[in-house]
């Protein structure tokens, strides 16, 4: 007795039904943030922050690799393999030193998540020297031969601790200079007294000042030093 060929159009409709769901299981990467800011920190410091994600999909979320774009962050993985409606969570740790101002590290997560095969994670924070200077370079117009020629510059203390200066010297010796007081308590600020004289038959004086201090993460500080005669000539 032949088969309705009504009969064989729902079965082989029923089959392609049930297969879909095999065909569609997929993985799928859900972090619940993809940034985070650790705002104000301190030059040397060590900052971590945890990413947490979730494996939305129907399918074993697998992670393939994780990379940072500087060896500055480190990470470290849970677990590699995320089953469907699982957790898993990333450690990120920024390291600081060397850094100074607004800094912007990303984390790649590659995975098998086929509409999204990398994950993009940001740390954002602003890194503060123990020890500003303001200005940062030191600019003397109008010189004059023999003449001294006076500015400053102004020191401050953003750690949490009594910073002291232990010395103060300037290359060449026409540059000197004298603080205001050598302690600087948290948050306080000093007033460096910095005096220029161009030496006889020059037009330009070209040096730095060196400020030794107590601080651990800026023992010196090194402020360049720019100076033009009043009529430099060609």
């Amino acid at each position: 007795m032949p088969i309705p060929r009504a009969l064989v159009r729902l079965t082989l409709a029923w089959l392609l039904l049930s297969a879909l769901p095999a065909l569609a299981a997929a993985p799928q990467l859900i972090p619940e943030t993809r940034q985070h800011d650790f705002g104000r920190i301190q030059a040397g410091a060590r900052k971590d922050h945890v990413f947490r994600f979730r494996n939305g999909g129907d399918a074993p979320l697998i992670i393939e690799q994780v990379r940072a774009d500087c060896g500055c962050t480190s990470t470290l993985l849970s677990q590699r393999e995320i089953p469907p409606g699982g957790r898993g969570e990333l450690r990120a740790t920024f390291n600081s030193q060397g850094f100074r101002g607004p800094v912007v590290k990303t984390i790649y997560v590659q995975s098998n998540d086929p509409r999204q095969p990398e994950t993009r994670l940001t740390l954002h924070a602003t890194v503060i020297p123990e020890v500003t200077v303001q200005p940062e370079t030191i600019i003397l117009r109008d010189l004059r031969p023999g003449q001294p020629a006076v500015t400053r510059v102004r020191l401050t203390n953003h750690s949490d601790r009594l910073l002291t200066l232990s010395d103060l010297r300037g290359v060449p010796r026409e540059l000197t200079a004298e603080p205001s007081t050598r302690r600087l308590k948290p948050g306080a600020s000093a007033t460096v007294r910095v005096t220029a004289r161009l030496p006889e038959g020059q037009s330009r004086l070209s040096g730095y000042l060196f400020i030794i201090t107590s601080s651990q993460q800026t023992p010196t500080l090194r402020i360049p030093v720019q100076g033009l005669a009043a009529n430099p000539g060609p």
